[in-house]
């Protein structure tokens, strides 16, 4: 084109509008406005604790806001506020001791409180026997300081523990300080040190001041005056896009824990971050409460427990410390901004009137499915706490072709490592367990296995295991096979108990009843042969005493042989009674079974009594009740031995009145017969305190019985064994100064043949007695009379 032709003023005026438009219409290039850098300071290292932060910050939210992050992990010495109002940092994560810092007048702001209830608690051993705040006076107490502890102070004040009476220690930060004995309850997180302990095979438990009423918030994101003052936009970019962060996390953890492991370098292990995740859930209640969500008068009742405590003063003010993200503008300003939304909100109201029923329908069924997920969750977590922390451990093996027996393991409990002492990973290993099963028990526990395959259903065997340190230690093991609808093994599961304690138990008792037995034996034979030496020689002096008593003697010659013969004949009776006591008590006493008659029975009582209650005056009556069978079957003599032993002690205690033996039918059916044989006296009678101890051997009513009246204190111990032989017990009643009943029931058969009556060494039973009336020997006379 000419140039002549831009000179003319017609051209001129046309191209002009033509370069305008060109210009307007040229594409704009604009550089994109940079990131405004800030600081964010962590309270703590790298964890899930801060998963909202890291998510904001992958998931490119803080970007979107124009933001460069800076997220700083935290370390022991280093509070967030200082880094704050020091300009390092231009927010923080801080806990109750924001609040006390702002009550003490410094210039710091709440922006919004992520975890809805303090994870803060007093971690103690579940076998230390703390259960209380009460339980800790006296006790060694780590805690980090009086700002930071607020909420455990505060606890303590409540339950009237004096915080003096606590030996309070300035924190490890390293919880093997419990583990270790350093200290008795250790400055905690819930959602963190209890893991720990489980994997270290301890069991814990903890002392929360939310039990207690104490219920605080935690993990606050915050800022400083000046900064809100300056750049409120940064502020509010900030935290929106925190807060979107976390409502991330908390939908996808696991996706955060990958996070974290690859880009953050946390010392945790993936399962120790998603119990930490497990745990957070329960204080952050995403579902239930709005992330971020502050209670002005929860503040006022946390700063109420600064006052009680004494760490402010009552005057306090909160003018200025909450943020609000939406404050209120002029209504000038609203009635514009109504105005101009109305246009808007009128062509959208009916877009939206369609989809707002498809939304609530939708988040309703989301909200529902968020809850059962949340329930499934949080019941996962509390079954696997049961399970780690009980005394057994839980397995499951799954099919493999590779593992020996075709099953390895999939699942094992944390209690393995309280256990054997192995960490969970070494079970994975396809030949571990059987290569630690003792090699004697190795070959049984095979076929055992084998067997379970084969035929379904449980299998419970026991066998030695090695624990890490080397020594083996004994297992209960319990298999189950689990199988599908077709019947084929798809898994098992079992559970192992330590019986050791147990095995140690019986393997002691076997050793102690060998040992009883053997000593038994020994006693057996030591008193046979001493039987047979000691009644040896005195059947000769009891046979020579009854010779020279027979010759011509001077009557003190006569007196000295007749001691000499009843001191060998009581203590033929002492060797007798302590010969039938050892073979009661070696259950090598046997009864007969004979023909015999009753009042021959009663006769060698009689006369070996009656001469005795003669000479001390007593009434000896014995009656016999007309129904009783004559004939009996039994042992005679064994029933002779306790009549002698009731009466003569009767006799023996007795220094005036009379002593009664009654006999009489309690029944008679199939060829049995069950007698009630009764004996009183009016004698001294027995103290109370006696009677529980009075068949025990060697016990007499007191310690100079033996001295006034001789005896060796077996006689009743002897008498009720064979009592009981003969299938009844003896049963007391005694008046102290009164006198004493003594009775038992005993069995016998009834004898089909007449038994020929045994010649009694006394005149025999009149024929009163036999019809039922009493006989009674007494008042001088040694003839025995029908009453």
């Amino acid at each position: 084109m000419p140039a002549f032709f831009f000179s003319r003023p017609a051209a001129r005026r046309r191209i002009f509008p033509l370069l305008c438009l060109l210009l307007w219409c040229r594409p704009a290039v604009t550089a994109e406005p940079p990131l405004e850098a800030v600081t964010l300071q962590l309270r703590w290292l790298h964890q899930f604790q801060f998963a909202g932060y890291y998510a904001a910050q992958e998931k490119g939210y803080y970007r979107e806001a124009g933001l460069d992050v800076t997220i700083s992990p935290g370390r022991p010495g280093l509070q967030p506020i200082g880094e704050v109002l020091a300009g390092r940092a231009q927010f923080g994560v801080a806990n109750s001791e924001l609040l006390h810092q702002r009550l003490l007048g410094r210039p710091l702001v709440a922006l919004a409180a992520v975890f809805q209830h303090s994870p803060s608690v007093l971690l103690v051993r579940a076998d230390s026997g703390i259960r209380s705040p009460q339980d800790l006076v006296g006790k060694r107490v780590m805690m980090i300081g009086d700002d930071t502890d607020a909420d455990f102070l505060a606890m303590l004040r409540n339950e009237g523990v004096d915080v003096s009476r606590l030996a309070r220690l300035n924190s490890s930060y390293d919880v093997g300080d419990l583990l270790d004995g350093r200290t008795d309850a250790f400055n905690a997180y819930v959602t963190n040190e209890p893991y720990l302990l489980e994997q270290r095979g301890v069991l814990p438990a903890v002392i929360s001041p939310i039990t207690y009423g104490i219920d605080f918030y935690s993990d606050i994101l915050f800022t400083s005056e000046q900064e809100l003052a300056e750049r409120p936009d940064r502020v509010k970019a900030f935290r929106d896009a925190s807060l979107r962060g976390w409502d991330y996390a908390m939908r996808h953890p696991d996706e955060i824990i990958e996070l974290i492991l690859r880009r953050y370098g946390s010392g945790k292990s993936r399962e120790h971050l998603r119990y930490e995740a497990d745990a957070m859930r329960r204080l952050i209640l995403p579902e239930l409460v709005e992330l971020g969500h502050m209670n002005p008068g929860r503040w006022r009742r946390m700063a109420d427990s600064f006052v009680q405590l004494g760490m402010v003063k009552a005057d306090y003010r909160l003018d200025g410390f909450l943020y609000d993200p939406d404050p209120k503008v002029g209504y000038s300003r609203v009635k514009w901004l109504g105005g101009a939304a109305g246009g808007i909100l009128i062509l959208l109201a009916g877009t939206a009137l369609c989809q707002g029923i498809f939304n609530r329908r939708l988040q309703r069924e989301v909200r529902e499915r968020k809850q059962a997920e949340d329930q499934l969750r949080q019941t996962g977590a509390r079954l696997r706490h049961l399970i780690d922390g009980g005394p057994a451990v839980v397995y499951s093996l799954l099919p493999s072709l590779q593992a020996e027996g075709g099953f390895a393991m999939d699942y094992v409990s944390a209690a393995l490592v309280r256990l054997a002492g192995y960490p969970p990973a070494q079970w994975h290993e396809p030949a571990f367990w059987s290569e630690h099963v003792h090699p004697d028990d190795r070959q049984g526990v095979s076929g055992l296995n084998r067997r379970l395959l084969r035929e379904r259903g449980t299998l419970v065997h026991e066998y030695r295991f090695r624990h890490a340190d080397g020594h083996y230690f004994w297992v209960h093991d319990s298999l189950t096979v689990i199988c599908d609808e077709e019947g084929r093994p798809v898994e098992i599961i079992g559970t192992w108990i330590d019986i050791s304690a147990r095995k140690e138990a019986e393997a002691a008792l076997v050793a102690a009843k060998d040992e009883a037995d053997r000593a038994n034996r020994a006693k057996s034979e030591f008193l046979a042969n001493m039987s047979h030496e000691i009644r040896t020689p005195m059947n000769a002096v009891m046979g020579f005493a009854q010779l020279a008593l027979k010759t011509e003697l001077n009557p003190r010659q006569h007196d000295y042989v007749e001691r000499i013969d009843r001191a060998s004949k009581a203590l033929l009776g002492v060797i007798n009674d302590v010969l039938d006591f050892s073979k009661i008590e070696a259950g090598r006493m046997d009864l007969e079974r004979i023909a015999f008659r009753l009042d021959a029975a009663l006769d060698s009582v009689y006369s070996l009594n009656a001469v005795a209650a003669e000479q001390k005056g007593l009434l000896l009556r014995f009656n016999v009740a007309p129904d009783v069978p004559a004939i009996l079957v039994g042992d005679p003599l064994r029933l002779s031995q306790v009549l002698i032993n009731l009466v003569s002690n009767a006799v023996k205690f007795t220094a005036a009145g009379e002593v009664s033996l009654l006999v009489a039918k309690r029944r008679e059916r199939k060829g049995q017969a069950r007698l009630l044989f009764t004996v009183r006296d009016t004698g001294s009678g027995i103290r109370e305190e006696v009677l529980p101890y009075l068949f025990e051997p060697f016990t007499q009513e007191d310690s100079s019985t033996t001295r006034r009246f001789g005896g060796s204190g077996l006689g009743l111990a002897i008498s009720q064994r064979l009592v009981k032989l003969m299938g009844g017990v003896i049963e007391v009643r005694s008046a102290y100064g009164q006198g004493s009943q003594f009775s038992f029931v005993a069995d016998f058969g009834l004898a089909a043949q007449v038994v020929p009556a045994i010649p009694p060494a006394r005149p025999p039973l009149p024929a009163a007695a036999q019809a039922g009336h009493p006989l009674v020997a007494g008042g001088g006379s040694r003839r025995l009379t029908g009453a």
